[in-house]
């Protein structure tokens, strides 16, 4: 290589120099591509990405019969419906794993400013969490809505938040969309 070819004409002291600079040169290359790297694995794929292909497969697998009905034998649609289904929607869970190539928790990002080893999820019990539940649901209708969450968090952790900051982590604890915490 071109690196030994300088270090064998060069003289011992001057070898040193050439061959700490090399390792150098490398370990920044290195660090750089480990960089682009954590760029990538805490880049995700848009929710609206997901939802787009997983109806796009839904409309087609649903009219792919009406496709096949004058170019096949009806008996023989059952069962290329079931296998183009199959190829489609594995072929999307197989982008969904994609997504989170050095793994994860579903509905868990790395991006929320939290340590992955001081996640709540981790270290509570089922117990725990419906305390807490039991905690933020000040009225007793059995679902926190913004208000309870905003005044959970001031009284019992001392944290003020903004109005956008506290529908931010609403719009993460709800799962069903309808703007409270079930």
């Amino acid at each position: 290589s071109n690196v030994a070819a300088r270090l064998r004409t060069a003289p011992r002291h001057e070898q040193k120099e050439q061959l700490w600079q090399r390792v150098e040169a490398l370990l920044q290359q290195m660090a750089e591509i480990l960089s682009e790297c954590e760029k990538l694995k805490c880049s995700p794929l848009p929710l609206s990405y997901s939802r787009h292909t997983s109806r796009f497969f839904s409309i087609f697998t649903l009219t792919l019969p009406f496709a096949l009905i004058k170019e096949t034998s009806p008996f023989l649609i059952p069962a290329i419906c079931a296998f183009v289904s199959w190829v489609l929607f594995v072929t999307e869970e197989i982008g969904h794993v994609i997504e989170e190539p050095f793994g994860g928790v579903a509905g868990i990002s790395d991006d929320d400013g939290l340590d992955p080893d001081t996640r709540v999820g981790q270290y509570m019990t089922d117990e725990d969490v419906v305390r807490m539940f039991n905690i933020m649901d000040q009225d007793g209708s059995g679902r926190i809505e913004l208000e309870d969450l905003r005044q959970a968090l001031q009284s019992s952790v001392g944290v003020s938040l903004s109005t956008g900051e506290t529908n931010r982590i609403m719009s993460r604890m709800d799962l069903n969309g309808d703007g409270y915490i079930d």
